[in-house]
């Protein structure tokens, strides 16, 4: 695995490997010397003081495993935050901070009280060996570069956020995939890193502000395995990160809806069709069973009734939504389903009384969005019914 530069005389790309390291002339950080096997040299430098308890020397980076994430709202030099996962007694797994953390020659206070500097140096061993590194390059204007000093950035660009995490810890979560937990990071704005940045969306940076305050976040798995699902994962790592068209991200979210629909009445008539054939429930009842879930709302309902584990927790939405419909001309619901399937008509049937009031439908949809992680996330599944996965 290399990072590479880009060869601007050949158009190619040079893969580089770590060579040798040596302290800065100036005594300030740690000169890495990348090496291709041409002979062009790189240096990139390392500024950071680490706390005295660690060195390069004794930091193993294959201790540690690194993801590349992208996010709008939590990309200052400051945005460092301790992560914890929820099943392993809430023990912290690792850190995530932005690219310029490690770039930066300030040494904050995290780094005196804190294991930080332990995953910010690690993180930088690895992201020069990172595969696939280097999706904006610096230029090479000549053969020989031994005495230009490259930022880490350099290689992958200023919005770069890392989630650093300790492999030891993450070993004790039987069948740790990180796959499981994007869920979780996508309701912080955090997304997987890629060419493209994501769209700035300020209404879901009021929702996130709090992480601001606590420093700390807490990962939860998603019993829906957003990784075998091309839709879902679709729409959660692409149309919903570069849209920023309220309406065109509600029917997205919806189509996520209708999806645990489909499970939902898939379920159902199993169970009532293992009954009917048992003789648990005679013809007629079987018959009005699968009508009662042919109604929309009702199975929407029942969905909810299936993911949601806290419904107090979204009266503020519901409020927010009934507010939004009845402005609009539509019915105030007592529920959250039922508001959710109002809003749905709405949008649906009557576009046109809301369309020039964009800003106060992405206010409900950033609301919905979060809804819709927290569904996914605890959605009851059974383990034998996995037809959902199949898209």
């Amino acid at each position: 695995m290399s990072v590479s530069l880009f060869d601007t005389s050949a158009s190619k790309l040079i893969p580089l490997v770590i060579d040798s390291s040596r302290p800065n002339d100036d005594g300030s950080g740690t000169i890495f010397i990348m090496k291709s096997s041409d002979g062009i040299l790189a240096n990139v430098i390392f500024k950071p003081t680490l706390n005295s308890k660690f060195s390069f020397a004794n930091i193993n980076p294959e201790n540690f495993e690194i993801i590349l994430l992208d996010n709008p709202y939590f990309n200052a030099e400051s945005d460092v935050f301790e992560v914890h996962e929820s099943t392993v007694n809430n023990d912290k797994i690792g850190w995530i901070f932005p690219i310029s953390y490690i770039d930066s020659d300030e040494t904050d206070e995290l780094s005196l009280k804190s294991t930080v500097d332990l995953y910010k140096a690690s993180s930088f061993i690895n992201l020069l060996k990172y595969e696939g590194a280097g999706m904006k390059f610096p230029a090479i204007n000549s053969p020989q570069m031994d005495n230009v000093n490259y930022n880490i950035s350099q290689f992958f660009g200023d919005n770069l956020i890392i989630l650093a995490i300790h492999k030891e810890t993450i070993n004790k979560i039987k069948g740790f995939k990180m796959s499981d937990y994007m869920l979780s990071l996508f309701k912080l704005g955090y997304s997987k890193y890629g060419e493209k940045s994501v769209i700035y969306n300020s209404n879901k940076k009021l929702l996130t502000e709090n992480l601001k305050k606590t420093k700390k976040i807490t990962l939860s798995k998603s019993k829906f395995d957003i990784s075998k699902n091309l839709f879902v994962e679709t729409v959660f790592y692409n149309y919903l990160n570069y849209t920023d068209n309220s309406y065109l991200r509600f029917v997205f979210i919806y189509q996520v809806i209708e999806l645990l629909m489909d499970f939902q009445k898939e379920m159902k008539f199993n169970e009532y069709l293992d009954k009917y054939k048992s003789g648990s429930i005679h013809g007629n009842d079987f018959r009005e069973k699968l009508s009662e879930y042919s109604k929309e709302r009702k199975v929407i309902g029942q969905v909810i009734a299936s993911s949601l584990r806290k419904k107090t927790d979204y009266v503020d939405f519901l409020q927010l939504c009934n507010e939004y419909i009845i402005k609009n001309g539509g019915q105030i619901a007592d529920d959250l389903s039922d508001s959710i399937y109002n809003l749905r008509n709405l949008l649906t049937h009557n576009f046109r009384r809301v369309a020039e009031k964009m800003e106060e439908l992405d206010t409900v949809v950033v609301g919905l969005e979060f809804i819709i992680v927290e569904m996914l996330i605890d959605y009851n599944f059974s383990d034998t019914n996995t037809w959902c996965y199949e898209i």
